[in-house]
């Protein structure tokens, strides 16, 4: 893992949740052709994306209690101490969804919601969940953004600072304002690698996208890259999945869609412009 994933407010894991992992896994490895491995994870089942032989990501089923849910696709935060920034998000209104928990050998994170913050979890790492290696950046198959959709971004760039501890930097593309997370070493520093738009492993508030109704609460879309972007979208339908919008450019960044997998999971692909 990159030194910078493990910075505070790094976009650092994410994580499809599925009723269904068999045939969520047949779509992507159809679709992206990514390679998906079964492992166990607390004694439970666990499927972990790998591109190029590194770990990117993770497919996890559901608990019995929420088989009918739609797929969702995760976002984890880096902290130092998920137990502190756990204490410290109460007093902001945040709702407790997964209290503070250990991974045997990856480290210790929990999952929690905000009005301005959608649902995300906060990891804080152990020790390297991808063998000490650099994980591929700007290749195909790699996530390499993740923006909470929101219609108050300034409210929802608010809430992760204070959260966090952290600045958050405005920029604009496509008519659309993002607020990109600036991670920060232990000692307050920070990093080039993270502090531009879409660069791997960014994350922040962004305008939410034109199809997202006005009142539905933030959530967090994650991009995976991929080579031909125009080419993939032809397949998703054959495939069991909904195209949400078509491709489309970002001025100065790339071509883009988002779609929908066959179990709802939404995700959005991107072919950076080179």
């Amino acid at each position: 893992m990159h030194d910078n994933l493990k910075m505070l407010g790094a976009f650092s894991w994410s994580e499809l949740m599925t009723s269904k992992p068999k045939l969520s896994i047949k779509f992507y490895k159809n679709l992206i052709g990514w390679d998906i491995e079964k492992i166990q994870v607390g004694g439970k089942p666990y499927h972990v994306i790998k591109v190029n032989g590194e770990e990117i990501a993770g497919i996890s089923e559901y608990p019995e209690e929420n088989r009918g849910l739609p797929a969702r696709w995760e976002t984890f935060i880096t902290v130092f101490d998920v137990d502190a920034t756990v204490n410290a998000a109460i007093p902001l209104g945040t709702n407790i969804v997964i209290p503070p928990e250990d991974i045997a050998g990856i480290g210790r994170f929990c999952t929690i919601r905000h009005e301005d913050g959608g649902k995300f979890s906060l990891i804080e790492w152990d020790e390297d969940p991808v063998g000490g290696q650099d994980p591929p950046v700007y290749v195909h198959g790699s996530i390499t953004w993740s923006g909470l959709q929101t219609n108050d971004a300034t409210a929802s760039k608010n809430y992760l600072a204070s959260l966090l501890g952290v600045e958050l930097e405005m920029f604009n593309m496509g008519g659309r304002t993002y607020f990109v997370i600036q991670p920060e070493d232990p000692a307050g520093g920070t990093t080039g690698d993270l502090a531009e738009p879409l660069q791997p492993k960014s994350s922040g508030p962004v305008d939410a996208e034109d199809w997202i109704p006005p009142d539905d609460p933030p959530f967090w879309l994650p991009c995976i890259q991929v080579d031909d972007v125009d080419h993939l979208s032809t397949k998703v339908e054959n495939l069991g999945g909904s195209m949400v919008t078509q491709p489309t450019d970002v001025a100065g960044v790339g071509r883009i869609c988002t779609i929908m997998d066959p179990l709802g999971g939404r995700i959005s692909l991107i072919s950076y412009f080179t």
